[in-house]
């Protein structure tokens, strides 16, 4: 036999381990999360409830995906909190009209395979009523 031997059981087992979910307010699936917002609205986003079927420590990272959506935000977004397990970030004014994509990403702690899984929030930003001020 030429090089060394693929061992299967190896890789289940690592790809099955993967399978604990990110739970994301209260969500633990692992479906796309859709909300809506306005320019001016502060969402928060609670990822605490997840766990780690092995009991290892959790490892949290929030970011935005500029580049996906139907009318991405290009804009640079500031999370409050990106690596904690709540987050929490303002609409800007200008973002009427767009759609941005908030990823979460979980890493447990483990010294042998660290493992991660991932949610993704589908946020689309409804324009202001003509009547409303527009927020600063």
């Amino acid at each position: 036999m030429i090089g060394r031997p693929v061992h299967f059981l190896s890789l289940f087992f690592a790809l099955t381990l993967l399978s604990f979910p990110a739970a994301l307010d209260g969500d633990a699936t692992d479906a796309i999360l859709r909300r809506t917002a306005k320019p001016g609205d502060t969402l928060v986003f609670d990822a605490s409830a997840s766990t780690d079927p092995d009991g290892d420590s959790l490892r949290f990272s929030w970011w935005f995906y500029p580049e996906a959506g139907r009318q991405p935000y290009a804009k640079g977004l500031p999370l409050v909190n990106p690596i904690a397990a709540k987050t929490s970030f303002t609409v800007p004014g200008d973002a009427a009209g767009t759609e941005l994509h908030l990823i979460l990403e979980v890493w447990d702690q483990s010294q042998i395979v660290p493992l991660a899984a991932y949610r993704r929030v589908v946020l689309t930003i409804i324009p202001l009523a003509p009547w409303a001020a527009t927020p600063a």
